[in-house]
């Protein structure tokens, strides 16, 4: 959004920008608020590891700072952590996959796998959303010391950052609105043992691929460019699908899950991945994930034994959601994670 950021300031912002709430929020709430992995750390994270507790992760730490989206190492311990459920429901809602590995058609796990995919997403835009909120307040006051070298700009250059921060604000708006509504609605469900809303699809490689992510996902196109979400109508709510990768002892699972409500739209687009073959099915993930996940890790050493790993770079660092309009699907081999 800026380029000329003074990081040490907004690296502050972004702290005190941070959620730390239960998502739940019921009069059952435990007192504290813990910093959970939303991808199991003792299962899936560890999988990643090698010879230390570090993996890589692509994910943008210091949301809307302009920073090149090079992989980092991170701590497995720090990996995926997000502080938006109490110690009482966070131990309550997730048991079922904490515990065990996923199987094949469980219906529990497929959609409390979702359930914390949304919830990621949206502990992810109401971060967003705090930062930009935080943003307008400062230059309400005119404190524009998160920009370097600030008394240089002219009063045009101060209304277009503002601007650009209020359209954040309006559209994070609604998005974290809707999804809390949907997080309601699927809390319910978990409630009343409802997990029969979601269709959900597990397509399995037969190689264990150091990769685990999740996410929840607004597409835009299916794979022949119809349209299924538009981004452009405020008025249309957009419909998700939820997205697991998970890496197995000898093969990976992804799971793809869908609102049965949705069927008419989601169906052909799913029907579509599936009826591809292996090596197609792994570009079409592998582009969903480099494209849309925003909390996916990849082993250092298998990342470094990719000989392609520098195309994979270059098209994370040239994606942008707000530029939905110019995305194609690649199939190029050299995006292929699942080398």
């Amino acid at each position: 959004m800026i380029d000329f950021c003074n990081f040490n300031e907004l690296k502050k912002i972004r702290k005190e920008a941070l959620f730390k709430e239960c998502f739940i929020n019921d009069s059952n709430c435990s007192k504290s608020i813990i910093k959970a992995h939303s991808i199991q750390n003792n299962r899936y994270l560890t999988r990643l590891t090698e010879n230390n507790d570090t993996i890589l992760t692509f994910n943008h730490a210091d949301y809307d700072l302009q920073l090149s989206r090079k992989p980092r190492e991170v701590g497995r311990k720090q990996a995926s952590t997000f502080t938006g459920f109490c110690k009482k429901h966070d131990l309550e809602i997730f048991t079922p996959i904490e515990n065990s590995d996923y199987k094949d058609g469980n219906k529990e796990q497929e959609f409390i796998f979702a359930f914390r995919a949304l919830a990621w997403f949206l502990y992810f835009k109401t971060h967003k959303l705090n930062f930009s909120y935080l943003i307008i307040d400062r230059m309400n006051k005119g404190n524009l010391s998160f920009i370097n070298n600030f008394e240089h700009l002219n009063d045009d250059q101060i209304e277009k950052i503002e601007q650009n921060y209020l359209i954040n604000i309006a559209e994070l708006r609604i998005e974290v609105n809707e999804k809390r509504g949907l997080l309601e609605k699927m809390k319910f469900d978990i409630d009343n043992q409802r997990f029969n809303t979601l269709k959900t699809v597990n397509i399995e490689f037969d190689k264990q691929y150091k990769i685990v992510g999740t996410s929840l996902v607004n597409p835009v196109f299916d794979l022949n460019y119809k349209m299924i979400n538009d981004y452009s109508n405020p008025n249309v709510t957009l419909k998700p699908i939820f997205m697991s990768v998970l890496p197995q002892h000898e093969s990976i699972n992804v799971l793809i899950s869908y609102f049965k409500a949705d069927k008419a739209l989601m169906k052909g687009f799913i029907d579509q991945i599936v009826s591809e073959d292996a090596s197609i099915q792994k570009l079409i993930v592998s582009n969903i994930i480099l494209q849309y996940f925003t909390n996916w890790y990849i082993s250092k050493n298998y990342f470094d034994s990719i000989p392609h790993r520098s195309n994979i770079v270059d098209y994370y660092n040239n994606t942008d959601d707000n530029l939905w309009r110019e995305w194609k699907w690649s199939y190029s081999p050299k995006l292929n994670l699942f080398y």
